[in-house]
């Protein structure tokens, strides 16, 4: 059987680029609409470790207190969205977007 090829053009806006890009794979991930929000803050910081940081996100996300963001933290963790790398918490680097070279393909297996 032949693979067939679909190419899809997206038009992008390079101020929201990494917030659609993510939004487009959230079906892969499997998050939740907040937890993808908590990947875009972790993004836009780099790293969520430091306590300075964590507060940060939970009163731009308006959490009410730190149990909640740290309970977001462990289920990406445990999806392999984020993980430690140079004892950082960080987004998993496969799936953080280069902006100037992007392909993204998906093969749908039986």
């Amino acid at each position: 059987m032949q693979l067939r090829t679909q190419t899809i053009n997206l038009k992008i806006d390079p101020k929201t680029f990494t917030r659609d890009y993510l939004q487009l794979l959230n079906g892969i991930m499997g998050v939740s609409p907040r937890q993808l929000e908590v990947v875009i803050a972790i993004y836009e910081r780099g790293s969520i470790l430091t306590t300075r940081v964590r507060k940060q996100v939970r009163d731009d996300l308006n959490f009410n207190g730190f149990n909640a963001l740290n309970i977001i933290i462990m289920r990406l963790k445990a999806k392999g969205v984020l993980i430690y790398e140079n004892r950082k918490l960080v987004i998993n680097p496969y799936i953080v977007p280069l902006e100037d070279q992007l392909r993204l393909v998906i093969n749908f297996v039986k």
